[in-house]
């Protein structure tokens, strides 16, 4: 997503502006014939579309840094019974939605989480990939300027 999101936008805004480069190039080819077969530039189509593709990139840049993968840290968890005997003398209301290490006879020290007063063993961790906002999408000035003002053309 990070990559394919910022080339996705591109080439939308590629397309617009290669489609208005189509729609000079055919303005000058119907209604001035003669000026368009003296100037040579607007023969070429690779003078007509470039224009639009380096605006289109030019203008998208701040896309390819705005998303990040990141790895995040994720419990796995294993579903603890409630009639152990090792969770007789522990509230799992006072400790909901938190990890505490306690130990135990048979099995020594344990991590166990508690979400809605359900108790889980943690028995190892994962790296789960997210994806993360860059800072300066909460810029007031990159806000005003590129989302507001640029969007505008």
């Amino acid at each position: 997503v990070p990559y394919s999101l910022p080339i996705a936008q591109s080439s939308m805004t590629g397309s617009v502006y290669l489609t208005i480069s189509l729609t000079v190039e055919r303005y000058f080819s119907i209604v001035k014939p003669f000026y368009q077969m003296r100037n040579r530039w607007l023969r070429s189509s690779f003078c007509l579309a470039v224009p639009g593709i380096l605006f289109s990139l030019l203008f998208t840049l701040p896309n390819y840094f705005m998303l990040r993968t990141v790895f995040i840290e994720d419990p796995v968890l294993k579903t603890i019974a409630t009639n152990e005997t090792f969770l007789e003398g522990i509230d799992l209301d006072g400790i909901n939605n938190s990890m505490t290490n306690i130990t135990t006879k048979l099995a020594g020290s344990i991590q166990l989480l508690v979400k809605d007063s359900v108790p889980f063993q943690v028995i190892g961790f994962a790296s789960v990939p997210a994806i993360q906002f860059a800072d300066f999408r909460s810029n007031g000035t990159y806000i005003t300027v590129y989302v507001m003002w640029l969007h505008l053309l």
